[in-house]
């Protein structure tokens, strides 16, 4: 049984289906092939050649799914500062269940190249084509940095070349990986591959061949697209009401339900937290994943952007906080010396007897002194605003009224003395 469905610049291996079919008497066997509207479905089945004798055999096609709409592609975009991604799925054929969900599980990053050389191949005669023309090699040089502790899973990828061999525009790609001992660790051709790579320095080093080496200078600055497989997937959530992921309602995700025939949804992909982003994602890279609809529905490619992650506004505070105390913290000796001067007569003023008049006065003198020494320390105020209350308490009627006022203004010093 062979299923193609020829659509213009894709390859036939990711729109066909050939299997063979080992069936018996009244048995049943069944194919699965994802389909795009507009285009012709091929259908061919063929007796093989080692069965004997005539077979009648009842074919049936059946189409079902639910197909999805985004104004892109039939792909969603997400550009994580906008918030959220929207496709519209429909259910065009018959009653279909709909359960959505979204995962990312590839990161790509782009590397630029940091060189770039343009040479004929060396032997002449070997690598020279009809007409004299001569084979000509591009080699780009990529800077290539593993920061997982436990290593990770990359593929090196030029999208525009890959997976094309005999309608591909260039005679010949190749690519190597080496580490920081130049020990080749990874290589391959058209077809990208995985390679496990540790943690450390790389370089990629990608051979493009051409006779012409105009068509090879204009390939000198082509980008590289570095592509890791996650470990852990990145979960997006799935709202069908924008307010509802406006406000992170989890409660309100979207849930398993059936699409009657013409009935239209939309779905909205919410932008994943920062803690749920991979740690190699910086800003500007991007998330390769799908959105699932349900078991008998094709796959919706994601796209999603990174943007840069949020400050953390709580430790920038402490962190303000923490240099200003560290700024008062640096004193040298001599500041030392003499606020321990300072805390020493403080001590020593606190004992001083106030009981007569003549007490009294000396205490006066040196509560004075300090202050004029240190006229910001705040425990000092606050002496100085116990000390005139205690006056005004012990104030007689005609000198009460001036007592409490010197008490208020020196409460007022310690308010204006403390650090809001």
């Amino acid at each position: 049984l062979h299923l193609v469905q020829v659509q213009g610049e894709e390859r036939y291996s990711n729109l066909e289906v050939n299997k063979r079919l080992a069936l018996t008497s009244h048995g049943k066997a069944s194919a699965t092939l994802a389909v795009r509207e507009g285009c012709v479905l091929e259908v061919c089945v063929a007796q093989f050649w080692s069965s004997a004798g005539a077979t009648t055999v009842d074919l049936e096609v059946d189409f079902h799914g639910l197909s999805a709409a985004t104004g892109a592609q039939n792909a969603v975009a997400i550009v994580a500062g906008e918030g959220y991604g929207a496709v519209r799925v429909k259910s065009a054929l018959r009653t279909e269940r709909l359960n959505p969900s979204a995962k990312l599980d590839r990161l790509q990053s782009t590397l630029r190249p940091k060189k770039a050389e343009l040479a004929p191949l060396r032997d002449a005669e070997r690598d020279s084509l009809w007409e004299g023309k001569r084979s000509h090699g591009l080699t780009l040089e990529y800077s290539l940095s593993v920061k997982e502790k436990d290593g990770a899973t990359v593929a090196v990828r030029m999208p525009a070349i890959n997976k094309r061999v005999y309608d591909g525009p260039l005679d010949h790609q190749l690519y190597y990986i080496v580490d920081k001992y130049h020990r080749v660790v990874g290589e391959g051709d058209i077809y990208p591959e995985d390679h496990k790579l540790s943690k450390g320095e790389y370089t990629v080093r990608v051979l493009l061949r051409h006779d012409s080496p105009e068509v090879l200078r204009k390939l000198e600055t082509t980008p590289l697209v570095l592509d890791r497989k996650l470990d852990t997937a990145v979960e997006l959530g799935v709202y069908e009401r924008l307010n509802d992921l406006a406000l992170h309602r989890d409660s309100a995700k979207a849930k398993a339900k059936a699409l009657l025939k013409d009935e239209c949804r939309p779905l909205f992909l919410a932008a994943a937290d920062d803690e749920k982003m991979p740690k190699g994602a910086e800003a500007g890279d991007v998330l390769k994943g799908k959105l699932t609809l349900g078991a008998k529905s094709p796959a919706v490619p994601v796209t999603y952007v990174v943007c840069p992650k949020a400050e953390d506004l709580d430790k920038k505070k402490g962190e303000k906080k923490t240099d200003a105390d560290k700024g008062k913290e640096k004193k040298d000796a001599a500041t030392k010396l003499q606020e321990a001067a300072r805390d020493a007569q403080m001590s020593a003023l606190k004992k001083l007897p106030r009981g007569t008049h003549e007490e009294r006065a000396e205490y006066d003198m040196a509560l004075s002194v300090l202050l004029t020494q240190f006229p910001d320390h705040l425990p000092l105020l606050v002496q100085q605003c116990k000390t005139q209350k205690e006056v005004a308490d012990n104030a007689d009627e005609t000198d009460k009224v001036v007592a409490m006022d010197a008490a208020v203004s020196a409460a007022d010093g310690v308010i204006a003395a403390v650090d809001t």
